[in-house]
């Protein structure tokens, strides 16, 4: 039932580097809550946190080019087109492809089955499709995603959102960034 919030972690983190709980500040914990949320996102960017994969759904519309999704999707893993014609489902993966990939496709509104896409890494991130879904069947996009990871509070209790097996590697990379703060001997 281990599960220490992230105020707790915070007063651990700082233990590490030799600084006493009495001798905390307001100071200190906002910059505990900034290194904590900027080494969540490092984590983020380093490689896949499977802990945080989930699967997505969209409804395809006839013509549509462009899929907007969720900002906290991070990176696709996997994705295929589930194609329904009557009471018939099938799934086939689509295949990811570059952006010159996609830029190359001379007309980038001609209909059809969906076979690729490029997904277009913004801060309201989207998918592009080619061929761009026809009348002819029902299609969702499916997709496995990994998904931003919850910013850490020190109010409230909050549990980190990372699993019991990396609770050791929160306290000890925060201990690290608090020191070049802190205790940079």
């Amino acid at each position: 039932d281990f599960g220490p919030g992230v105020g707790d972690m915070v007063i651990h983190a700082f233990a590490r580097c030799g600084i006493r709980r009495t001798a905390l500040t307001a100071e200190h914990m906002q910059d505990a809550r900034m290194a904590t949320n900027l080494m969540l996102s490092q984590w983020s960017n380093l490689l896949p946190l499977l802990w945080k994969v989930e699967l997505g759904s969209v409804s395809l519309v006839q013509g549509d080019t462009t899929l907007t999704l969720a900002s906290d999707v991070l990176l696709i893993l996997d994705a295929y087109l589930t194609t329904t014609s009557g009471s018939t489902s099938t799934d086939r993966i689509m295949f990811p492809i570059s952006r010159t990939d996609y830029a190359a496709f001379p007309d980038k509104t001609q209909q059809g089955t969906p076979t690729v896409f490029w997904f277009n890494r913004q801060i309201i991130p989207q998918v592009k499709l080619w061929q761009v879904p026809d009348a002819s069947s029902t299609y969702s996009f499916k997709y496995y995603y990994v998904r931003q990871v919850q910013d850490a509070n020190l109010t409230g209790g909050q549990n980190p959102q990372v699993p019991y097996r990396f609770f050791d590697a929160l306290a000890a990379g925060l201990a690290a960034r608090l020191a070049e703060m802190y205790a940079p001997d």
